[in-house]
């Protein structure tokens, strides 16, 4: 056959032979497009998915390629259950009659006894010979005597051994014999494997590209000694302390060693190259809520103010019932990025209902990270007040105040990493307390906590919970502060209702906050593209006294954004108790 009028042929007669040029081509693309099916039947489902998987690659197209290739089939089977143990299977072969549409390969196996793991040999040669951890490695992934045989337990064994030793600073291991031997007739396997371990090799120098940070500062964030084993863990450390200072927009770790190393020369020698990170960082956030209006947040941050890494961060937040302006000032102390002193001023201003309050802040505090992950903060605020709570009494309302308040500060966030998690849990929690024997004007305790968990459900669903809890104890309740009070209503607490107008009120329905807290939520999330999910959730709780425990529902569909920069939110919450009251709130940050 020639394709000549395709190329030669011209005007009516070219787009002719052009059709039938096309025509021939989705014809054969049919024939190709055809395929096999595969039913393995009379074993187990694992049995028989290792069956499918390797048939499957086979790639048969045809009843006819597959009749002629019935040997290849029955082999390719064959391996696939010698894989899972099974040498001494009965396979029957049989093929879908011609006049069915579809072209099916049918299976049915009779497996036979198994080959059973009989023992497991393992010799170490080397300078590593009496290491336990090789020996923890054959006791956690080697077979059990009596187990069917598996193949790939035998190649996860050597993968893991080697694995361990080149994690460990074994540079030069080698397997000087790696066999499985299988006796078909007394069905039994045995796995014989001689690991040579080389040298084990210590950390050496570390030599630090050009940074601004200090030389002193960089070998404080070093988690080894020179000298010292290696090990991958704290190559990984190292690098996780780099990062967490924010210093440095980039680290890269480049350890170089010899082979064939003696016990003198099997050192690691380390290169750590460093891009430090912009002189000033400037982020921008936005929001709006039908009870607060349009937000706005800008936060600078200088990450490394000098070269012994302190930093310094200016925060504003301006919205209708809300004015804040916060500094703070870091100098690292103990763990890298963890582990600081902390200066803070700032300057906050808060309407809400009848009530409002100016508020001058300062303070100090050390924060260090201690068991479990949790983050333990030592501090001591200097507050100034001036405002005052509609409802109290004019002679006992504290209109201009001063507090000393010393606490801790406890908090921990685990989460599967990113600004956009599938699931983890944070928790904080936070005491303080003011006593005029310190110089304040009155006296409280105040313990609050907060607890949220992201919970996967599907691939595609999420739960999302959040549990706040606060109580304050105090002799004189008319002296404790607006800003140090409970209430409730907001995006960030009962959605539906508006910012800071559920609490205690008095007689004559002026509102005055509460000495408890309690409010909780429940969020379903639906991932309905790959950066988009729907919303559905429950708020409910509310501020309240010793006497007045009412709550109250809030409820609401929403949409959520999963952007770089993090998740922006839209939701529309409707407050069960008046039916008539909606509120739209946008907001942006992470999900925990």
């Amino acid at each position: 056959m020639t394709w000549r009028p395709c190329q030669t042929a011209a005007g009516s007669r070219w787009h002719l032979w052009r059709g039938l040029c096309l025509l021939l081509l989705l014809a054969a693309s049919a024939v190709q497009a055809a395929e096999v099916e595969f039913n393995v039947t009379g074993v187990g489902r694992d049995l028989a998915r290792n069956v499918e998987r390797h048939l499957e690659q086979l790639g048969l197209a045809s009843r006819q390629e597959a009749q002629q290739q019935r040997s290849l089939v029955l082999r390719s089977a064959r391996k696939a259950l010698q894989a899972l143990g099974y040498y001494d299977a009965d396979i029957r072969f049989s093929l879908s009659p011609p006049d069915r549409s579809d072209i099916e390969v049918t299976l049915d196996i009779t497996p036979g006894e198994p080959v059973r793991w009989q023992d497991t040999r393992v010799t170490f040669t080397g300078p590593g010979m009496d290491d336990p951890l090789f020996q923890q490695v054959v006791q956690q992934k080697g077979p059990r005597a009596g187990d069917i045989l598996n193949h790939q337990v035998y190649e996860d064994l050597k993968r893991e051994l080697r694995q361990q030793a080149l994690s460990h600073g074994y540079f030069d291991v080698a397997f000087r014999r790696q066999k499985l031997l299988i006796d078909r007739a007394e069905r039994t396997a045995v796995i014989d494997l001689e690991l040579a371990t080389g040298q084990r090799f210590r950390f050496g120098p570390v030599a630090f590209s050009d940074s601004r940070l200090s030389d002193r500062a960089l070998q404080r964030l070093i988690p080894f000694a020179p000298g010292e084993f290696y090990d991958e863990s704290l190559m990984t450390r190292f690098n996780r302390n780099l990062l967490d200072t924010g210093y440095f927009r980039s680290v890269a770790l480049v350890p170089t060693y010899p082979r064939g190393a003696s016990a003198d020369t099997a050192v690691v020698r380390l290169e750590v190259d460093l891009d430090d990170n912009e002189y000033n960082r400037v982020s921008v956030g936005a929001g709006y809520g039908t009870d607060t209006g349009p937000r706005v947040r800008l936060n600078w941050l200088l990450p490394m103010v000098n070269h012994h890494g302190h930093s310094l961060q200016f925060a504003t937040s301006v919205s209708e019932p809300r004015r804040e302006f916060t500094t703070e000032y870091k100098i690292p102390d103990g763990k890298p990025g963890t582990d600081f002193w902390s200066l803070q001023g700032g300057y906050l201003e808060e309407i809400f209902e009848d009530n409002q309050y100016r508020q001058n802040t300062a303070g100090l505090s050390r924060q260090e990270l201690v068991q479990w992950d949790w983050t333990r903060t030592w501090f001591t605020r200097f507050k100034r007040e001036q405002g005052s709570i509609e409802g109290v009494p004019d002679e006992s309302r504290p209109s201009d105040a001063f507090f000393i308040t010393p606490g801790i500060s406890f908090s921990r966030l685990v989460t599967d990493g990113g600004i956009r998690p599938t699931s983890g849990h944070k928790l904080v929690v936070d005491l303080e307390f003011s006593d005029p024997a310190m110089g304040s004007n009155t006296e409280y305790v105040r313990l609050t906590g907060l607890a949220k968990w992201l919970l996967p459900m599907t691939e595609r669903q999420q739960l999302l919970l959040r549990l706040q809890l606060g109580m304050i104890w105090s002799q004189d309740f008319n002296q404790v502060p607006v800003s140090t009070r409970f209430f409730a209503g907001g995006d960030q607490s009962i959605r539906g209702y508006g910012y800071n107008t559920l609490g205690p009120r008095d007689d004559s329905d002026a509102l005055v906050g509460g000495s408890r807290l309690m409010v909780s939520s429940a969020e379903y999330l639906y991932r309905f593209l790959p950066n988009w999910q729907a919303a559905l959730f429950v708020d409910h709780g509310g501020a309240m006294d010793e006497t007045t425990e009412s709550t109250d529902t809030g409820a609401g569909i929403g949409l959520r954004w999963l952007s770089p920069l993090g998740v922006i939110g839209f939701d529309l919450a409707n407050a069960v108790s008046d039916d008539n009251s909606y509120r739209v709130h946008i907001t942006m940050g992470t999900v925990l």
